[in-house]
């Protein structure tokens, strides 16, 4: 039996010195990393404009644990998630345990003490101290992301280490929760399972488990779903319990946007003889087939699930709070929630992140998200010493093991711009591809028979490892490059694991709360000191969305923010979406080389305008709600094709054949001038279908004014695709004139709102003209598919979320219309028949 007991509520800390004895200890409850603690206590390091080195110092933990009476037998041991980064542990002031690195958590039996009962400490050591107290080997590469190249031999995350985008505060501390696990009766020590999916849809799942000791274990028995098999028990050294579970046709695990991410209960069932029986929850697991899609000249990355080629879009994952590893479970559900409802199916972990927490890929299973996941490296030249191999070794063993269960893990990468920085440098091809950490990740695969994809580095292949049109790349032509919008196409992307990097505009009620003295971004210091940039740089990512803001709307940013901020602001959102959308249209495209893209990222880490799709403070940025329309499972996008005219491309990643109609209609100045169907679409599964808008119109239009016959006709196109009830399952809008869409004008629409559900309002709007950038203003709302187009002809409805009292009204504008609308909410049925019957009492 094994019973779970959390050390939450009586924790002290106290901060010391490095080699000071600590005193001062204070009462903090849950034991959390220090940049936590400090928030908590209404001292956030994020916000304060002084800002604390944390590295600086060691950091004690203290707990006292009364004696406890343990059955005879059992065996207890102390578990801590994380300890960042360099930690000792004391029992009385007795070393019991020393910690190496932030990406696997300690267990430490105290069985024989746990008895008598005693006080555990914790000591974080100063970072800084540690690292400057050896003598270390040179790095042959310097690299501009860090300050302290020395970092190259800590085991923990960059965030809060990196000068030029990172909040300067690093996770540094102990982060829970910390547990105590009593365990009779074969007490185990490691459970790896490893599921595998045969192509004529036969499931494997191998089962090690590794036990302290099997006293009095007669049997056991694998049970997965419906299936179950006897194991073998192993004595030795190492006692363990192994072997294979075969399940005829497997339910399949798919990306969500393909199919439903099937998954199966495991559970390990113990026979003790005489001693009775016991069943322990292993967790779930998921089955299906990878491929990874080279192409004909070798040099592509493309990934199939179950058979299926599968367009891989999403960002980079970002800590939900870069203070503190680890959050609560609900707030990790509600982000993927998000994620998985605006179209994702993918994230990738990067190398100056490091591993999430277990429930993090048990969600990301459950939602059919896959999962990219870096080791924790990055950039800086990794050591060869015995030490660091050895730390690196036992790291990725371990994490591969415990996560192996999870079909959301697709690929396993060895760094993040390792070969890219390398090769920057003008550093020869074998300083470039020689790291350690991608030859040890190789190895533990190829032991482990994980059915994943391996990337050497992220980017990496070609001549050189971070070109656009070989292996895997982190594309910024578009972005810091500054390359015109149709690069996205000449520099055939085959995978870009990080790309379209802006400085992402946040809602106004964001700006307020960190610029609280009524400045005006852009210029006020503290909205710069948060703008990304690269360490060195003499521009950042201000300038590089400016820059696309007047190639996509035809405005000058500089006269326009001296002139009118808040329209600056304003086009600002929408150049980060429209320039983002218009990359994804080119990229999904069947004949396009392009087989995933990622962008960067996806949650900022602080408030300001962050690279994330979605602001620090959890609400979506207009980029967000633009790409949810270009991510969804059944989308359509059009792309100016030139001399060629408009294509129209209807895409269907579901299991089902999809049937419906496709609308497009070309405007000028928002007003609808002419619209055409076609007739019935049949789209088949995984399928996508081409047609010309110019044969849907039936007649030469030029909508892209590509011939200039004269004075342009058109400023603009939209497309929808309706299904067979006539409900809108898709739209896209492309502005063919340099921005005459989003000018002021008078389009026809109107707007109502009713109560739908407790907490949210029903928000429809009926457009008879294209509406541009429609948006909520109301900050007691909550929504992330707001910033988004309406085109002519369409109902679209927003389920706009609110806690506290209801809103008597709901404000609404948009970029091509003059000010804004003020839409009064109506009460409900019930609440008007309530209304009435109270009328007739009175």
């Amino acid at each position: 039996m094994a019973t779970t007991s959390e050390l939450l509520s009586s924790w002290s800390y106290a901060r010391a010195a490095p080699g000071d004895d600590p005193h001062g200890f204070v009462h903090i409850g849950q034991a959390r990393c220090v940049g936590r603690l400090l928030a908590d206590a209404g001292q956030d390091p994020i916000e304060t404009d002084e800002h604390t080195d944390l590295d600086a110092f060691d950091h004690h933990y203290r707990i006292e644990i009364n004696a406890r009476h343990v059955a005879a037998g059992a065996r207890v041991t102390l578990r801590i998630p994380v300890v960042a980064t360099i930690g000792t542990v004391f029992w009385n002031e007795e070393v019991i345990h020393e910690s190496e690195t932030s990406f696997v958590p300690v267990i430490v039996d105290i069985t024989d003490r746990i008895a008598t009962g005693g006080t555990l400490r914790v000591c974080c050591h100063s970072l800084t101290h540690w690292l400057g107290a050896a003598k270390r080997s040179r790095p042959r590469y310097r690299t501009r992301l860090v300050a302290d190249q020395r970092l190259r031999f800590a085991r923990a995350s960059l965030l809060g280490r990196i000068p030029a985008w990172s909040p300067p505060v690093p996770a540094v501390g102990l982060s829970g929760p910390i547990e105590m696990r009593t365990e009779t009766d074969a007490p185990i020590d490691a459970v790896i399972l490893t599921p595998r999916l045969d192509p004529d849809g036969l499931g494997h799942l191998a089962v090690r488990v590794e036990l302290a000791g099997a006293d009095g274990l007669a049997g056991a028995t694998l049970s997965c779903g419906e299936h179950s098999t006897r194991l073998d028990v192993v004595s030795g050294a190492t006692p363990m319990i192994v072997g294979t579970l075969l399940i005829p046709d497997a339910r399949r695990w798919w990306p969500h946007t393909h199919g439903e991410p099937a998954m199966y209960d495991v559970s390990l069932h113990l026979d003790f003889g005489r001693g009775g029986t016991e069943t322990r929850f292993l967790g779930r697991t998921g089955f299906r087939s990878l491929a990874v899609d080279h192409g004909i000249d070798g040099e592509g990355f493309a990934i199939s699930v179950n058979g299926v080629a599968v367009f891989c879009r999403g960002s980079a994952w970002m800590p939900l709070d870069p203070r503190d590893p680890r959050v609560e479970v609900d707030r990790l559900r509600d982000m993927l929630t998000r994620c998985q409802e605006a179209g994702l199916n993918m994230v990738r972990l990067t190398g100056v992140t490091g591993w999430e927490q277990p429930e993090f890929y048990e969600l990301c299973a459950e939602f059919g998200i896959m999962v990219w996941q870096d080791l924790p490296l990055a950039t800086l030249d990794q050591p060869t010493d015995p030490d660091f191999v050895r730390i690196l070794t036992a790291e990725t063993r371990f994490n591969i093991e415990r996560f192996a269960s999870s079909p959301a893990i697709v690929v396993l990468c060895g760094a993040s711009e390792r070969q890219q920085q390398a090769a920057m440098l003008g550093l020869d091809a074998a300083v470039v591809t020689d790291a350690v950490g991608s030859a040890i990740l190789a190895e533990e695969l190829a032991a482990s028979r994980l059915d994943v994809a391996f990337v050497a580095c992220s980017p990496s292949g070609g001549h050189l490892p971070f070109i656009a049109d070989r292996g895997v790349s982190h594309y910024y032509g578009v972005g810091a490059y500054l390359r015109p919008l149709t690069d996205a196409r000449h520099a055939n992307v085959r995978f870009t694991s990080e790309c379209l990097a802006f400085a992402n505009v946040p809602e106004a009620a964001t700006i307020e709360r960190f610029l609280a003295d009524g400045e005006a971004p852009p210029t006020h210091p503290r909205w710069k000191q948060r703008v990304p940039r690269d360490r060195g740089a003499g521009w950042d990512f201000d300038d590089v969305r400016d820059h696309y803001l007047a190639v996509v709307t035809g405005e000058d940013p500089f006269t326009l923010r001296q002139r009118d901020v808040d329209r600056y602001l304003e086009l600002s959102r929408v150049t980060s979406a429209v320039v983002m959308t218009s990359a994804f249209q080119e990229w999904r495209r069947p004949s396009s080389t392009c087989a995933g893209a990622l962008t960067w990222f996806l949650r900022d880490l602080w408030r300001g305008a962050g690279w994330g799709l979605i602001d620090s403070d959890g609400r979506a940025k207009a980029a967000f709600g633009a790409l949810a329309d270009t991510w969804s499972p059944v989308a359509i996008g059009l792309i100016d094709e030139g001399v060629n005219g408009i294509d129209v491309w209807v895409h269907n990643d579901r299991p089902e054949r999809f049937v419906g109609v496709v609308e497009i209609c070309l405007v000028r100045k928002a007003r609808t001038l002419q619209l055409h169907r076609t007739g019935t679409i049949d789209v088949g599964p995984h399928r996508s279908i081409h047609l010309r808008a110019d044969e849907m119109v039936g007649r030469f239009t030029d909508p892209s004014d590509a011939y200039r016959f004269g004075p342009r006709d058109h400023d603009g196109m939209t497309a929808r695709v309706l299904d067979e009830h006539g409900s809108t399952v898709a739209r896209y809008v492309l502005d063919t004139s340099g921005g005459q869409t989003f000018c002021r004008s008078a389009p026809v629409w109107n707007a109502t709102a009713t109560p739908a559900t407790e907490g949210i309002i029903a928000l429809d709007v009926h457009a008879v003209d294209l509406i541009r950038d429609l948006r909520v203003e109301d900050l007691a709302f909550s929504i992330d598919r707001h910033h988004v187009d309406v085109v002519p002809g369409e109902h679209r409805r927003f389920l706009l979320r609110y806690s506290g009292t209801a809103p008597s009204t709901v404000t609404v504008g948009a970029v091509n219309t003059r000010g804004t609308i003020r839409v009064r909410v109506q009460p409900s049925d019930s609440e008007e028949r309530r209304a009435s019957e109270g009328s007739d009492e009175r």
